[in-house]
């Protein structure tokens, strides 16, 4: 299934351990088009991630940040190469590029990739269209979760939309930027004890940086995440569902409305008991 503006759509039927869907359960999985984003304002991007990071049972699964430079200045890939080879990376460990074959030679278009092909972040760098040079963060996963926990935690204290715009924008950008970074480990004497904390930024990522506005190093998700799925869930309960069983009460009794419940209890898997168990602690610590 797809959408004139770009947006694809796909779905499976969960079979039981029988094979047999009785309930009718779908795993539906939806791909927004980096070129409908585009489109959009850094405040409508803002609203849909928000959105679809607040919906019962949505995940994103993964979340691309590019940065496009129209004057091919910008980027400074020669020097992330340089800097790469002098082993002065933090956060990637592998560099490849798709447009040279065995021998060092070029054979077609060139991507530039930093970090390695299975993980769960990697930059990629490479000529857009033939109109301008993209900087373009892969995020995958736990990556993806927590980069998307930083954006939509970000609050409005502006009623200007052009100061708002600006603060997705930097905060886009510094997320993108900050999945890697290059820094001097020359005057280090054990290079396994080197951290970002011991070493000092090289200039030309520095200057990269500042030219986006700002850098976000992401960190793995929180149990925040998981608080805030109770207090949706919580809220949401009393909102709608109250009503609704004190109408199927009064109309099949409670009996029928206390069945239910086991019935739910029954189904849950032994994540959503693990869950549960989180939940639990947090309320009695």
């Amino acid at each position: 299934m797809s959408s004139p503006k770009g947006i694809a759509g796909g779905f499976n039927k969960i079979a039981s351990k029988d094979f047999e869907n009785s309930s009718n359960t779908y795993d539906v999985a939806i791909d927004i088009k980096g070129s409908y984003l585009a489109n959009l304002t850094p405040i409508e991007q803002y609203n849909l991630v928000s959105y679809l990071a607040r919906v019962e049972g949505c995940k994103i699964g993964r979340f691309d940040l590019a940065i496009d430079d129209y004057s091919y200045q910008k980027i400074p890939l020669e020097e992330m190469k340089k800097a790469y080879k002098e082993g002065n990376n933090f956060g990637f460990k592998h560099h490849w590029d798709t447009g040279l074959n065995e021998n060092g030679e070029i054979k077609g278009s060139r991507t530039e990739y930093f970090g390695g092909r299975t993980s769960d972040k990697k930059v990629r760098v490479y000529s857009h269209e033939n109109k301008c040079m993209r900087f373009e963060a892969q995020l995958r996963g736990k990556q993806a979760e927590s980069a998307i926990q930083n954006l939509t935690s970000l609050t409005r204290t502006t009623e200007s939309d052009e100061e708002w715009n600006l603060i997705i924008q930097k905060t886009l950008g510094g997320i993108a930027v900050g999945i890697i970074d290059f820094r001097d480990k020359n005057k280090l004497k054990n290079l396994g004890k080197a951290s970002r904390d011991k070493t000092k930024r090289l200039p030309f990522w520095q200057q990269f940086i500042d030219e986006v506005g700002s850098v976000i190093k992401l960190k793995p998700t929180t149990n925040k995440v998981k608080n805030e799925a109770l207090e949706s869930k919580t809220k949401w309960f009393n909102k709608y569902a109250i009503k609704t069983l004190a109408q199927l009460a009064l109309v099949y009794g409670d009996e029928y409305v206390l069945e239910s419940i086991k019935q739910g209890k029954a189904s849950l898997t032994p994540k959503d008991h693990k869950e549960i168990e989180y939940w639990k602690s947090e309320i009695n610590s």
